[in-house]
C-alpha cells in the first residue's frame, strides 16, 4: 500500500509540475499571439495609409515643394481631398510633413501656416521604412503629448511626385484602433481558446500516459530491486544481499557466524551433463541445503557453486553443528536426466569472535577458511589467523607467476655439494628464486606452493630443468664438468609426460643423463607411490640420477627404500643441525649414514654449518655435504668465481702440506672459501 500511495503522491507531484509548465507555455503562447495580432493591425494600418498616400494626396501634391508654404490652391484642394476622410471613422488626425518633418498641412487646421518641427518618425518614413505603432490620439508632442484620447495607431508613410521616383513628403495619420483591434481580439479571443482547450487536452493524454509508464516503471524498478538482490536460478539473496545482511547485523552487538559451502566437482557436473542439467543439478542441491537450515538462519548464493550461510545470536558449536547437518543434505541424491548425483561440499566458516573487523572481513575470514578446508580436506572447519597464507595478496601473486615464468624473470641460484674428504666439488643443487619487477628476490617457498596447488607447477619445472641445462652447457665450455640437482615436487611426479621432456632437453644439449640427479622428498613419493616409482624409473634408466631429499621427515618404509631406483640419500638438515649437541640426533644421522650405505646409495648431509659438524660427519663415514659452511646458493656467475677461488685454496694448501691432491686438506671455513650472498634456505 506505501509503494501505491508513493505512486499516487510521485504522479501528483507530476501532474502539478505539468500543469504549471503548460500554464506558462500557455501564457506565453498567448502574449505571442498578441504580439502577433498587434503586428497584424499595425501592417494593415499602413497599407491604409498608403492608399490615402497613393490615391489622395500624391495627385493633389504631385508637383508641390514642400519645403515652403503650400499655394492657396493647394492648400484648397487639400481640403477637398482630406474633407471626407478627416474626423470620420476611418482617419482620426491627417497631417501632410515635408521630408524633413515640417507641418506643411493638418486637416484638423486647415489654415495654420508652415510650422517646421524635426520628427524622427517622418525622417525614417521618409527614408522608406514605413512607421506604424499603437497609441492614442493627442499623445504626439504637436498635439499637446496628453495621452488621453481614444485609442489610435499612428503611421507614417512616404508620397511620391511625378513618376513615383522621388519622395516628396510624408503622410502622417491617426487610424482609430477599435476596428483592429476587435477584430485581432476576436481572433485572438478564438485561438487563445482553441490553444487552452488544446493545452488541456496534451495534459490530460500526457497524464494518462504518464501514470501508464509510472507503473510499469515502479513494477520494472520492483524486479529490478529483486534481481539485485536475489539468484534467479535459487531465488536466494545474492552476494551483494548476503554482505548487506552482514552488515546491518555487524556491530549491533550481536553474534554472527557466516559459512561459505562450495559444491566440489561442479564443473565436472557442468562438463558432462551440459549447462541446463547442471542448472537443475545446483537447484536440487540449494533446495537441500535450505532445507537443512533452521527457519532463523538465511542462506545466499554468492558464486556459480557457492553459497553463504548467515546465523545470527547462534555459538560457534551450535552453528558448526548446522554445518554438518547441510553437508548431510548435500550428499543426499539428486537425480539429473535419469542420473543420481550426490554433493560433497567444502564448507569453512567464521564467527565475529574470530576477528575484529568490519562484516566484509568477517565474509572474507569464511572465504579463506573454505579455501584451507578445501586445500586441507577437512570441512566444516573454522577460521584461524593461520590461514591468512591464503590471503588474496598470495593469490594475486599466483597471478604473476604464469607471466613471471613466460618474462623469464625467474633465476636459478646454485649450492654446491663438496667431497667431505678431498673438498673438491663434485655437483651443485639448483635452487629457483623469483626477480620480481617490484618485490625484489622472492624466495621459494613463497611462490612454489603457489605453483604446486596450480597448474603453474609444470612449466616452472620445465623452465628450471631447461635453465639448469643450459648452465651445465655453458660450464662445459668453461672446462667444468659439473653435475646439477633439480628439485621435483609431488605434482610433477604424477606427470608422466615430464621424463621425456627433462630427457629430450638433455639430449638437445649433449648431456650425459649422469651429469643431471633429481631430488625427490619423501612426502613426494608417499603422496603417490605408484606414479612416483614409475616416473622415477623412467629416468633411472635413462641415466638420470635419483636422490632422495629430507630422509627422515617422511613415512618411507625400509622395503620402500629398498625397492626405490635411488642412488643418493639426502639427511634432512634438521638432523645435521642438531647432531653437535644431541647425542640422539646424532645416533640417527649415523643410523642413516650406515642404512644408505648397506642399501648402496651415497649419502649427503645438508645444512652443515660449522666445522665441528663437518668432523663428525666425516667420522661417520658420510660422502658429501653442502651448507653454509661452504657456500650459500648463489648466482651462476657468483658461484664461478667462488669455484675459482675455492679450487686455487685447495691447490695450494695440498702444496704446502706436501701431500697429493686426492688427500683431505684442512676443514677450515677459509680453506672451503665461503661467499656470503643473500640469505636464502638451502
Amino acid at each position: 500500500m506505501r509503494k501505491y500511495s508513493g505512486g499516487l503522491r510521485l504522479f501528483a507531484v507530476y501532474s502539478a509540475v505539468s500543469l504549471v509548465t503548460i500554464v506558462v507555455i500557455g501564457a506565453t503562447l498567448n502574449e505571442m499571439l498578441g504580439s502577433q495580432v498587434d503586428a497584424r493591425a499595425m501592417s494593415e494600418a499602413v497599407s491604409r495609409a498608403e492608399t490615402i498616400a497613393d490615391g489622395s494626396i500624391e495627385a493633389v501634391l504631385s508637383d508641390a515643394d514642400l519645403t515652403t508654404e503650400l499655394t492657396a490652391a493647394q492648400r484648397a484642394d487639400l481640403v477637398r481631398v482630406t474633407k471626407t476622410l478627416h474626423g470620420d471613422a476611418d482617419v482620426l488626425r491627417l497631417r501632410i510633413r515635408s521630408t524633413e518633418g515640417a507641418v506643411v498641412f493638418d486637416a484638423a487646421h486647415p489654415n495654420a501656416p508652415f510650422k517646421r518641427f524635426k520628427d524622427d518618425e517622418v525622417e525614417q518614413a521618409a527614408a522608406g521604412r514605413p512607421v506604424s505603432e499603437k497609441t492614442h490620439l493627442g499623445a504626439d508632442s504637436l498635439d499637446g503629448a496628453s495621452a488621453t484620447g481614444a485609442a489610435a495607431i499612428e503611421t507614417y508613410v512616404a508620397f511620391h511626385g511625378p513618376g513615383n521616383k522621388e519622395v516628396i513628403g510624408v503622410l502622417e495619420t491617426y487610424l482609430p484602433y477599435a476596428p483592429f483591434g476587435d477584430a485581432a481580439a476576436e481572433f485572438k479571443h478564438r485561438l487563445s481558446l482553441a490553444l487552452t482547450v488544446g493545452l488541456i487536452a496534451l495534459w490530460a493524454i500526457l497524464g494518462v500516459v504518464t501514470w501508464s509508464v509510472t507503473r510499469r516503471l515502479r513494477r520494472s524498478a520492483q524486479q529490478n530491486d529483486w534481481l539485485a538482490h536475489h539468484d534467479q536460478l535459487t531465488g536466494l539473496p545474492n552476494r551483494l544481499s548476503f554482505a548487506e545482511q552482514i552488515s546491518r547485523h555487524f556491530g549491533s552487538g550481536e553474534h554472527i557466524s557466516v559459512a561459505m559451502v562450495d559444491i566440489a566437482e561442479f564443473r565436472a557436473v557442468n562438463d558432462t551433463l551440459g549447462h541446463d542439467n547442471a542448472d537443475h543439478y545446483l537447484h536440487s542441491v540449494s533446495v537441500a541445503l535450505r532445507g537443512a537450515l533452521p527457519a532463523d538462519v538465511r542462506m545466499a548464493r554468492l558464486a556459480g557453486d557457492q553459497f553463504g550461510i548467515l546465523a545470527i545470536d547462534t555459538d560457534a558449536a551450535s552453528f558448526e553443528q548446522i554445518l554438518h547437518l547441510v553437508a548431510e543434505a548435500a550428499a543426499a541424491q539428486h537425480v539429473v536426466s535419469g542420473i543420481t548425483l550426490s554433493a560433497e561440499v567444502a564448507i569453512g566458516f567464521a564467527t565475529s569472535n574470530d576477528s575484529d573487523l568490519e562484516g566484509a572481513a568477517l565474509l572474507e575470514s569464511a572465504e579463506l577458511a573454505l579455501r584451507a578446508a578445501k586445500e586441507l580436506g577437512a570441512s566444516p572447519l573454522r577460521y584461524r589467523h593461520d590461514f591468512d597464507r591464503f590471503d588474496p595478496a598470495r593469490l594475486a601473486l599466483a597471478g604473476e607467476l604464469g607471466a613471471a615464468i613466460a618474462a623469464d624473470e625467474l633465476v636459478l641460484y646454485y649450492q654446491p655439494k663438496l667431497d667431505l674428504r678431498t673438498g673438491e666439488v663434485l655437483s651443485v643443487e639448483a635452487l629457483v628464486r623469483w626477480q620480481h619487477p617490484r618485490r625484489g628476490l622472492v624466495q621459494p617457498d613463497e611462490f612454489i606452493p603457489i605453483a604446486e596447488s596450480t597448474s603453474l607447477m609444470r612449466p616452472l619445472t620445465e623452465w628450471v630443468v631447461q635453465e639448469a641445462v643450459r648452465q651445465m652447457t655453458e660450464w662445459r665450455k668453461m672446462n667444468h664438468e659439473i653435475a646439477v640437482s633439480v628439485n621435483v615436487s609431488a605434482r610433477s611426479l604424477v606427470d608422466q609426460s615430464l621424463p621425456p621432456f627433462l630427457l629430450g632437453a638433455l639430449e638437445a644439449s649433449s648431456i650425459p643423463p649422469s651429469q643431471l640427479k633429481v631430488e625427490v622428498t619423501e612426502t613426494a613419493i608417499v603422496a603417490n607411490p605408484e606414479l612416483g616409482r614409475r616416473f622415477l624409473d623412467q629416468l633411472h634408466q635413462a641415466g638420470v640420477r635419483i636422490s632422495l631429499d629430507d630422509f627422515g621427515q617422511g613415512a618411507t618404509s625400509l622395503l620402500s627404500l629398498a625397492n626405490l631406483p635411488l642412488d643418493e640419500l639426502k639427511v634432512d638438515r634438521a638432523f645435521v643441525l642438531g647432531m653437535v649437541e644431541s647425542e640422539d640426533q646424532r645416533s640417527v644421522v649415523e643410523f642413516v649414514i650406515s642404512l644408505g650405505h648397506r642399501l648402496g646409495f651415497t649419502v649427503v648431509a645438508e645444512g652443515i654449518e660449522t666445522e665441528a659438524a663437518a668432523e663428525m660427519l666425516l667420522s661417520m663415514g658420510c660422502d658429501e655435504g653442502q651448507g653454509y659452511l661452504y657456500s650459500r646458493p648463489i648466482p651462476a656467475a657468483q658461484f664461478e668465481s667462488w669455484l675459482i677461488h675455492h679450487h686455487s685454496v685447495l691447490l695450494a694448501q695440498q702444496l704446502s702440506a706436501g701431500r697429493p691432491s686426492n688427500d683431505r686438506p684442512p676443514t677450515s671455513a677459509s680453506g672451503y672459501g665461503v661467499v656470503e650472498s643473500t640469505p636464502a634456505s638451502g
